[in-house]
């Protein structure tokens, strides 16, 4: 996944943000493609008799999602778009609206589903900005 949009500072740093969170959903594709996708994550991920093995391979995608959403934060502190802050509590944040968003693509209950999903990672990218996530003292 291209994320090179992220250190185009000609682009407003929300919106690059934005566009890098809704590349993540891209996977998830029309509600049919997002209905089969989720079925299968739930099938082979959270099954009770999921082996080890599968479930390790579950924490290497999840592992990697956080590293390339802590890296955008990182980016956008770095040049000074962003405030300093606890990146792993808005990671978490970003990740859990995308897992929201991808689970409601699947099941929309209404035509501006795509609408809707715009205005809620808007508000989203739009906390990380300005919501004070205060760094937690390492203890």
């Amino acid at each position: 996944m291209p994320d090179e949009r992220i250190r185009d500072t000609s682009v407003p740093p929300r919106e690059r943000l934005r566009e890098c969170i809704w590349r993540l959903l891209e996977p998830f594709g029309a509600p049919a493609e997002a209905r089969e996708l989720w079925t299968n994550l739930l099938r082979m991920f959270a099954e009770a008799e999921a082996d080890t093995n599968t479930r390790a391979g579950y924490a290497v995608l999840m592992a990697e999602a956080e590293r390339r959403v802590g890296a955008w934060l990182a980016i956008l502190e770095e040049e000074g778009a962003l405030p300093r802050g606890d990146n792993a509590r808005r990671t978490d944040l970003l990740l859990t609206i995308v897992d929201g968003l991808s689970i409601a693509r699947a099941m929309p209950l209404s035509e501006m589903h795509l609408e809707n999903e715009v205005a809620t990672l808007s508000l989203a990218v739009d906390a990380v900005f300005d919501v004070d996530f205060p760094l937690r003292p390492i203890p």
